[in-house]
């Protein structure tokens, strides 16, 4: 795989969690983090969204899209948060 191809994979990557950080969803998942972990969660946040998350069987970003998708990650956040608190 050529530098370039990784930079485009990565470049698109960041631009679906740039388009879902301005949903409700992104607004339900911050304010859920935010509430647990403090005001310092949004790095954290976005940067859960994009990493493989092999529990939940993919990249959080790729979960949001599917149907229920928000409230499953919804309550996985709030475990991790509670776990934090």
């Amino acid at each position: 795989m050529s530098i370039e191809t990784i930079i485009a994979a990565d470049r698109a990557l960041l631009v679906r969690l740039e388009e879902f950080a301005q949903t409700p969803g992104c607004e339900r998942f911050l304010a859920t983090v935010t509430e647990h972990m403090g005001d310092e969660s949004e790095p954290w946040l976005a940067h859960w969204l994009i990493q493989p998350a092999f529990g939940l069987g993919g990249r959080p970003i790729d979960i949001v899209e599917q149907p229920g998708g928000v409230d499953m990650l919804l309550e996985q956040l709030v475990r991790i948060a509670s776990g934090c608190a």
